[in-house]
């Protein structure tokens, strides 16, 4: 087995982070969109792989590269459609796929994120007896915040959307306006009685 280049690992690692942040894709979306395996993707990961010409060249038609450029130490930009008006988004790989796959939340690294945050959300405030006392919205993302389980990943705009979610589609929280002119929001969980 050949030797790995630590230093070609880890560009093609940084190179790919940053093709998938743009892209708004997971590691999962990009193993299957480019048809790598598990292995392939864990070992890039783990810098553990020099990787096939083979697995390049499917790293880079995925994205929409050229040859070579997965290998490049420079910032990689991705192909769009506005910036290649000649190329129809549909022969950009990663976009097609993107396209198909909209509804799977595994695949968007800021849809994959949104729906953590929201779970830990809808967990927390059903668990915690603390959510049954009146508070603002403020004060109850701080109140999710300063929890052992709470992930710096998890976007304050995230945790409102289900803090409403909660109230307005399932009523899981009540609302009440205190001063009657709705300029404050109280949201509270009804005390569950043992």
């Amino acid at each position: 087995m050949a030797q790995i280049d630590t230093k070609k690992a880890e560009l093609r690692k940084r190179n790919i982070k940053k093709l998938l942040i743009d892209a708004d894709l997971t590691w999962l979306a990009f193993q299957d969109g480019a048809k790598l395996s598990s292995s392939t993707i864990n070992r890039i990961k783990e810098l553990k792989t020099n990787l096939s010409k083979s697995n390049r060249r499917k790293i880079e038609t995925f994205f929409g590269l050229k040859e070579g450029e997965i290998d490049l130490n420079k910032r990689i930009e991705l192909p769009m459609p506005k910036e290649e008006p000649d190329k129809d988004p549909e022969e950009i790989p990663y976009l097609t796929f993107k396209n198909a796959n909209k509804a799977n939340l595994d695949y968007s690294r800021s849809k994959s994120e949104e729906s953590k945050a929201a779970e830990f959300v809808r967990i927390h405030i059903l668990k915690d007896p603390y959510f049954e006392e009146k508070r603002k919205k403020s004060e109850i993302i701080e109140r999710l915040k300063s929890l052992k389980k709470y992930k710096k990943s998890y976007k304050d705009l995230a945790m409102a959307k289900e803090i409403e979610r909660m109230h307005n589609e399932d009523k899981t929280l009540k609302v009440e306006t205190p001063f009657g002119n709705k300029s404050v929001f109280l949201y509270y969980r009804e005390k569950t009685t043992t």
